[in-house]
């Protein structure tokens, strides 16, 4: 992704007005005086200038899609990750349970043979 940092688009800005003034002084000083001339002048930049705001535009908008895509890509990712992770959770859940009965079912043959012995 391109530097978007304030200051560099700052930058950019001062950069390109004085650029423009630039061309301005270029024109003015080699273009013959006549009733148009700065209506000319200001069309042209205006056309420029509503170029660039379009073709931001546009690079921001497929940044945008670019950016939409991974987080899409992300959710997927993560939403299956999520699931494997409950997944495992639940076979361990009933790994458990079932040491459980094992356990307390031979807790329960223990005592009955202790009670056994007893008597």
């Amino acid at each position: 992704m391109a530097d978007t940092s304030a200051s560099h688009l700052s930058q950019n800005v001062k950069s390109l007005d004085y650029t423009l003034q630039e061309i301005w002084s270029l024109y003015d000083a080699n273009v013959p005086e006549f009733s148009e001339k700065c209506l000319i002048f200001l069309n042209a930049k205006s056309s420029f200038l509503n170029d660039l705001v379009y073709f931001i535009h546009a690079n921001l908008e497929n940044e945008n899609q670019s950016v939409n895509k991974i987080l899409t890509e992300i959710k997927d990712r993560n939403h299956s990750s999520i699931l494997e992770v409950k997944e495992s959770f639940r076979i361990e859940k009933q790994a458990m349970e079932t040491k459980l009965k094992e356990t307390m079912l031979a807790k329960a043959e223990i005592e009955a043979s202790l009670d056994l012995l007893k008597e």
